[in-house]
């Protein structure tokens, strides 16, 4: 065997080698050792979550409190209540990782996958004490409908590919821990509905016998009713407006009044937010704080006018 031939086989058994490596690193066996071992904590000491995205300066803290989680952003002191569904999704994506590779253990590669000071850092914590910390560094494209995520448990030195795309899921923005349910009505528990609209448009809408809604004497198309019906059950806001107060909104371009079986009744004042074309401001009775709606999804449904609800009169 020639030294050629000689340095040509090393060469193939180095690949060989190195192809191998990475199949066991990457099959699913080694990434069932690995799921749920990168962040090993108990969630149900989990009481606080802080969220730390150094590069846009933003942070976020999530606290459980006796009525449930809140959030606030940044220095601010401001509690908010918090979406309880996705605090829960995010931690469970946290104990939950499905590890496709080790990227590195190498410091020097660190800022190549973000997973390090460039990364989105969140501590989960019972109190003061940190149960675990974890960098979430940058998204791995595998395929048009997959991606991986960089990431490395604070204090290893490891840096792990794991499924998903998981900074989404970590936002550093309050609007989107926040819980936007405004209401929770029983869609059959709302007996009438009455629309005050511009000019002479108003009308209200009643339900009889049989379950059927009628307005003035007309017969109404229940899909129709059952597209306003839904954005009730519940009503849910689109974003907040925090520095505008319920106290001072004034002249609502809508407003709409909700009926209840019981005798209570709710209303929801609506009006378009100044240089904004796709946006609605509004408030609702017994909600604290200034939300927003989509205008093209409540023009179609809830503030449409009164002739698209009538159900044609058969000839």
């Amino acid at each position: 065997m020639t030294n050629a031939t000689k340095t040509l086989s090393a060469i193939l058994f180095i690949f060989v080698a190195l192809t191998v490596g990475v199949k066991l690193a990457s099959h699913p066996s080694a990434s069932k050792a690995f799921r749920g071992t990168i962040v090993n904590v108990d969630t149900a000491r989990v009481n606080k979550m802080i969220i730390n995205s150094p590069t846009k300066n933003k942070k976020i803290t999530l606290q459980k409190k006796s009525h449930g989680w809140k959030v606030s952003g940044g220095g601010s002191k401001t509690l908010y209540p918090a979406d309880h569904r996705r605090v829960s999704r995010a931690l469970g994506m946290l104990t939950h990782l499905d590890v496709k590779a080790i990227a590195t253990r190498n410091p020097k590669n660190y800022t190549r996958y973000k997973a390090d000071s460039t990364g989105t850092k969140v501590l989960l914590m019972n109190g003061n004490k940190q149960l675990a910390g974890l960098i979430i560094g940058a998204p791995q494209f595998v395929s048009r409908r997959q991606f991986n995520n960089y990431v490395r448990p604070i204090g290893n030195k490891t840096v792990y590919a794991v499924n998903g795309f998981l900074r989404p899921a970590f936002s550093t923005s309050v609007n989107q821990w926040r819980n936007k349910k405004v209401w929770k009505l029983n869609r059959s528990k709302i007996s009438a509905i009455d629309f005050k609209f511009p000019a002479d448009s108003s009308y209200t809408i009643k339900k009889v016998d049989g379950g059927k809604w009628i307005s003035n004497r007309d017969t109404l198309k229940q899909n129709k009713v059952n597209s306003i019906l839904r954005q009730f059950t519940p009503l849910r806001a689109r974003s907040f407006i925090d520095s505008l107060s319920v106290s001072n909104f004034s002249k609502p371009l809508y407003t709409v009044q909700l009926h209840l079986a019981n005798g209570n009744q709710k209303t929801l004042r609506i009006k378009p937010l100044n240089g904004q074309k796709a946006t609605f401001e509004a408030i609702a009775s017994g909600y604290p704080y200034v939300f927003t709606l989509n205008i093209s999804e409540w023009n179609s449904t809830v503030l449409a006018s009164r002739k698209t609800l009538l159900k044609k009169k058969k000839k």
